[in-house]
């Protein structure tokens, strides 16, 4: 009862807190969504689905191989400082590789959607930092994350996110463009960065040397995941992309402004990996310990996602009034939005919890297998539409939920790479 009781403190803290930085950060994304036209926001979404796939590509596993090497030495500053000066040292490099293959690519389909060169230009000047700022401030979370020193970790993204709705807010009033409004999310990200350093510091030393050792068996997972990585990359944004190609900017700024809904899971989302990875990475490497715990988050979330669905489905007219009226007709795609939301989440949480204890699905399968799902739900989606779209990838993200599921099953207990 005392362990129980404690559970449930500790998620209702945390949730609490997660609710209110989720509150502020949907607010953000509502006040994009009224400032900027249909157009400037389009080109806001294809920036930030840019900036999504830069971050894949810069972390390649980085971040997960910090939570399953730092959870081994968690207790120890030195050893869990030497953890995270060798991964921000391979956050560099790869985010150096990243910039250079996707910076091209997005000034040719933002100049392609009708943006001017100058204007592309611009957004790939804020996107460039912004996504290095991004995969920093992942790895500098690993060690309040694994000491489980939430507060200020929550308050520093609580901050972060409240200065950004007041860069939004001042910066869109006199300037409502899309450069605009990523300059504003770029500066939120620069101050977070200076303040989650200084945390960091309290659990580990971040002039310790970099551990060749460590190094090696971050590696290991950056290798197993980096082909996942970049096919992800690629088509973990293919909504927008089907939509680039065969749609409109007003399907496109549709599916953005959607998206503004869906990050009401981030409270569900952000109690996984602040509460739940971190201890889930600590456990001693017993199966049936594994498995139970699995399946005890895996019902916790499912209840919530069930309750978040339901809320969509008995309510649309007064959700979609908070985007305005050019997104008032989307009631069916709305539900369509909060399911492929849930089961995004739950095959989330497997991945973050596989991730955690070095547990990579191999890509020769994976990918394969993605391909072609991929193949089956567009072959019987008409992918020029936004309804078309999304029950493409609702189809999707379950089968993905599947595998990831079935594989954390099947691989738990398994000895870390060390």
């Amino acid at each position: 009862m005392q362990s129980l009781a404690k559970w449930i403190g500790l998620l209702t803290t945390t949730g609490a807190w997660q609710a209110a930085i989720a509150a502020v950060g949907f607010a953000s994304g509502v006040a994009v969504v009224r400032f900027l036209d249909v157009e400037q926001y389009a080109l806001y979404t294809i920036a930030n689905s840019l900036l999504g796939a830069m971050i894949v590509l810069g972390d390649s596993g980085i971040s997960s191989g910090v939570m399953s090497q730092g959870g081994a030495v968690w207790q120890d500053r030195e050893k869990l400082g030497s953890v995270i000066r060798t991964a921000l040292r391979l956050c560099r490099l790869f985010a150096l590789a990243a910039a250079v293959l996707a910076i091209p690519v997005g000034i040719y389909l933002l100049t392609k959607h009708g943006s001017p060169v100058s204007v592309s230009l611009a957004i790939a000047a804020v996107l460039a930092p912004s996504f290095v700022l991004a995969v920093r401030n992942n790895v500098l979370q690993a060690p309040l994350r694994l000491n489980q020193d939430l507060r200020p970790l929550q308050q520093i993204q609580l901050g972060s996110n409240v200065a950004r709705l007041f860069l939004l807010g001042g910066v869109l009033s006199f300037a409502p463009y899309a450069v605009a409004a990523l300059v504003a999310a770029a500066a939120s990200m620069a101050l977070a960065n200076s303040f989650l350093t200084r945390r960091a510091e309290v659990h580990s030393n971040l002039l310790a040397p970099p551990d060749p050792s460590v190094q090696n068996a971050i590696m290991q997972i950056v290798w197993r995941t980096l082909p996942g990585s970049t096919y992800y990359a690629m088509l973990g944004q293919v909504t927008i992309w089907l939509l680039f190609i065969f749609g409109d900017s007003n399907s496109i700024a549709q599916l953005g402004a959607l998206g503004r809904l869906a990050m009401v899971t981030s409270v569900a989302s952000a109690v996984t990996v602040t509460l739940l990875v971190p201890r889930f990475a600590r456990l001693p490497n017993e199966r049936r310990l594994l498995l139970h715990r699995f399946l005890l988050m895996g019902i916790g979330m499912l209840v919530v996602c069930l309750l978040g669905v339901g809320f969509a489905a008995a309510f649309p007219a007064q959700i979609l009034w908070i985007l305005g009226s050019n997104y008032g007709d989307l009631k069916m795609e709305l539900i369509l939005v909060a399911l492929t939301a849930a089961i995004t989440l739950l095959g989330g949480l497997c991945v973050k919890l596989s991730f955690s204890r070095g547990i990579v699905p191999n890509p020769l399968g994976l990918i394969p297998y993605s391909i072609a799902t991929y193949a089956i739900f567009i072959t019987i989606n008409d992918v020029s539409t936004l309804r078309g779209v999304l029950l493409m990838s609702l189809g999707t993200s379950s089968c993905q939920l599947v595998y990831n599921a079935v594989y954390l099953c099947m691989h738990a207990g398994r000895p870390r790479h060390h």
